[in-house]
């Protein structure tokens, strides 16, 4: 199970790639910023596991309008539960639609101990 929220957004700050923030037998918490073309675009998150593989997509996609065309950037914090024991590479992936901004992935490794699910 997925919990994803965005935190806050920033014109200056500049972005940071995702880190795990803890990891438990009851979840595991990542944290990172997300860029997009300008301030006017909402992040999207969904989670697929596979075969001890874990990808979370956060797609960020244009509301559209009349919008500062300045380089933005979203914090970000994600909680995943419901995991059984184990080790997992944990890939986040953030896609740009319609942006011409390429797809950026970063891999990160994550145990979980004893006493989930």
């Amino acid at each position: 199970m997925l919990d994803f929220e965005v935190t806050g957004s920033s014109q200056t700050a500049a972005p940071t790639e995702p880190t795990i923030q803890s990891a438990t037998a009851a979840a595991v918490e990542i944290a990172g910023t997300i860029s997009t073309p300008n301030p006017c675009y909402e992040i999207s998150a969904e989670l697929t596991e596979e075969d001890g593989a874990l990808e979370l997509t956060l797609t960020a996609r244009s509301t559209g309008g009349i919008c500062p065309q300045v380089i933005a950037n979203f914090d970000y914090r994600a909680r995943i539960t419901g995991l059984a024991a184990g080790d997992y590479e944990l890939v986040t992936v953030y896609r740009y639609p319609e942006t011409g901004w390429e797809e950026q992935r970063h891999s990160l490794q994550v145990q979980v101990p004893e006493g989930g699910r």
